[in-house]
């Protein structure tokens, strides 16, 4: 199923997919679509990761600054 939706996208971002449109072949509206899906992906990601941050807080699982600089000191040096 699909829903016919209007968007307003910046200059540079109509210009890109314009460009990659030339360039693959692809229509716009697949491009568009991949491209969303993707942000949607890792959006929901986000809140995901957020929300279960938030319920360990009100579980009381906390770490200590303390805490975190010694898992920090754990890892090797980046040379």
């Amino acid at each position: 199923m699909t829903k016919h939706m209007t968007i307003t996208l910046s200059e540079a971002a109509a210009t890109a997919f314009g460009q990659l449109s030339e360039q693959c072949g692809e229509p716009l509206d697949v491009l568009v679509n991949e491209a969303l899906a993707g942000w949607l992906d890792i959006r929901e990601g986000h809140i995901a990761a957020i929300r279960s941050g938030l319920a360990q807080l009100d579980r009381g699982e906390t770490v200590t600054q303390e805490d975190m600089e010694q898992l920090a000191d754990s890892y090797p040096e980046v040379p």
